[in-house]
């Protein structure tokens, strides 16, 4: 792909330091174009339209989204042989939302209590001992909480909210209520 229909994600710094660029994160059948331009990443999506095309394939126009970070500009509109791209404010892109880590972190926390809730009779009633109910919500609970969190970039407040959302779900699987004052110690939770 030649240089101009890239995202610089590094300038040149030397001629030892090269630039670093990405045009394209691609996953089974989604896939995100990405551009400096908006013109740019036009010609992106017309050769991936055109490239589908070649093997049988159609781009989705109702599924294909622009999202336009660090400009205001939303002038040029990107457009498929079907008709105009949409402009989205923010985009789910494999289970995590692009813009802020606020929304996705809301989101993740409101997943994580759903699928703590689905296992209720398991934490309330089963004679289960704690060590395996917390190995039950290892696999569960905490991967559905802290699925994309590799890329979230936290404030304090998040984390400690975070913490707080972990701390209430581990009880609640373990059976443990916060009337009873029990503290957070290792051996209790």
């Amino acid at each position: 792909m030649t240089p101009e229909f890239r995202l610089t994600l590094k300038r040149r710094q030397s001629s030892r330091h090269s630039a670093v660029f990405l045009t394209d994160l691609d996953c089974a059948d989604d896939i995100a174009l990405l551009s400096d331009t908006i013109r740019n990443a036009q010609v992106l999506l017309s050769a991936l339209e055109c490239a589908a095309k070649e093997v049988g394939l159609l781009v989705n126009k109702s599924k294909t989204k622009t999202l336009v970070i660090n400009t205001c500009t939303t002038n040029d509109i990107l457009s498929l042989s079907s008709g105009p791209v949409d402009f989205v404010e923010d985009f789910c892109y494999l289970g995590s939302w692009i813009r802020t880590t606020d929304k996705d972190i809301a989101s993740r926390k409101a997943k994580a209590w759903a699928a703590a809730n689905k296992l209720w009779r398991l934490w309330k009633a089963s004679n289960l001992c704690q060590d395996l109910k917390r190995k039950i919500f290892r696999a569960t609970v905490e991967s559905v909480l802290l699925y994309g969190s590799e890329c979230w970039t936290l404030a304090i407040a998040q984390q400690r909210s975070l913490d707080g959302k972990y701390t209430r779900l581990l009880r609640k699987a373990l059976n443990v209520s916060y009337l009873s004052h029990t503290t957070n110690v290792k051996d209790r939770l």
